[in-house]
């Protein structure tokens, strides 16, 4: 089950963290697991696939606009500022997995060699 969350969508998928898709992994992985695969006495067998609900996009690929084919950029991700950290700036190189998008103010390409996109 943990590996099967770690790698979703082959390493390109992330759970969010609103309060609908904790409510939706709660009652994906209710503690009381069933005794064998036909057993639905405590836990229906459609919650079991409520974690879908939790599941965002969060892979980051640029592409050149000509030849269609991934390329390595830097990026700028600003962080959100928050009680905790303020102003917090990171220098990635894309393609990655962004953090939680509630997270970031802005996500801009910072590479010499293309265009500053925000």
């Amino acid at each position: 089950l943990a590996m099967g969350l770690l790698f979703m969508g082959g390493g390109k998928l992330g759970l969010s963290n609103s309060p609908s898709s904790i409510a939706a992994l709660i009652c994906a992985f209710f503690p009381k697991f069933p005794t064998h695969s036909s057993d639905n006495r405590y836990h229906l067998q459609a919650l079991r696939h409520l974690y879908v609900l939790a599941v965002e996009p969060r892979v980051l690929v640029p592409r050149c606009s000509e030849t269609g084919r991934i390329v390595k950029c830097a990026l700028n991700l600003q962080y959100a500022d928050t009680p905790q950290y303020r102003g917090i700036q990171l220098e990635m190189a894309a393609p990655i997995l962004l953090p939680s998008l509630s997270l970031l103010n802005s996500v801009a390409v910072s590479d010499t060699g293309f265009w500053c996109t925000v």
